[in-house]
């Protein structure tokens, strides 16, 4: 009996798995735990947290790998490079994989993947709800790739802060989700807003984009109109108003900062 079980699991592919952290206590023990039974190896990238992350992750046992951070897509590839094996599940710091994801997981270990990425669904979470719409920049059950082959596809650095997958052959969407805890209070809104539009434009700045006085009062309502009423953002209430706010905001500061930054280089 010990001896066939030995045999089956020994047979499944193996996979690393990595969660990019700073200052990401919050959910990380539970993402951990998730995580912890369906990888072979497991890390966190971090870039110097001064809460309890590193705690949580000792008491995890998993590897702490620290590494300043860039941009997403410099981390991200740095991540995949000190991976072990050619398959990878990875999860964000306020991304929390459901039972029915990690049972998808393990299927696709003893079936050995075969795909360049697989991807998973999302639903999100703001204020501690659930919400039918979405915020920039996604949508409510949008499917997003969290296991990827690192042998055929690695990141750039794609339009302002968010980073992308290089091309690849195949694709698998499978029907489970984790659920994404975009921001939880109204303190954490202003703190990603401001991290996010810091990194929106620096990039911005780097790529020599232009800003003009349209693109920083005209293009914030047409980002609300997209994200509020198009994303259908109102269906969530007050919640909902919430969101589109900040894709209002999101964009507005952007080009506020981006303007600064020209305006002191010169």
């Amino acid at each position: 009996m010990y001896t066939s079980t030995f045999l089956f699991l020994s047979s499944m592919a193996p996979l690393s798995g990595y969660v990019l952290t700073y200052n990401s206590e919050e959910f990380l023990d539970n993402i951990l735990s998730k995580m912890h039974l369906v990888c072979d190896e497991l890390f966190i990238l971090d870039s110097g947290s001064t809460d309890n992350t590193i705690a949580i992750a000792e008491k995890n046992r998993v590897t702490i790998v620290n590494h300043p951070f860039l941009n997403f897509a410099d981390q991200r590839n740095f991540a995949l490079s000190i991976c072990k094996y050619s398959y990878v599940f990875f999860m964000d710091c306020d991304e929390v994989p459901s039972d029915e994801m990690i049972q998808a997981i393990q299927k696709l270990k003893e079936e050995n993947f075969g795909s360049d990425k697989y991807r998973f669904k999302s639903l999100i979470q703001v204020l501690g709800k659930p919400i039918q719409g979405g915020i920039y920049p996604a949508c409510n059950g949008d499917y997003c790739e969290r296991l990827i082959c690192r042998d055929t596809i690695s990141y750039s650095q794609h339009f302002l802060v968010h980073e992308a997958l290089t091309p690849h052959k195949s694709r698998v969407d499978i029907n489970a989700s984790y659920t994404h805890f975009t921001f939880q209070t109204k303190i954490e809104f202003k703190e990603k807003l401001e991290k996010y539009t810091n990194l929106a434009a620096i990039h911005m700045h780097e790529k020599k984009k232009k800003v003009n006085w349209f693109k920083i009062h005209v293009n914030p309502i047409a980002a609300w109109i997209k994200w509020y009423l198009m994303k259908k953002s109102f269906l969530d209430g007050s919640i909902g108003w919430t969101c589109g706010k900040y894709a209002y905001h999101y964009t507005q500061l952007k080009y506020k900062k981006l303007k600064e930054k020209y305006r002191l280089n010169n």
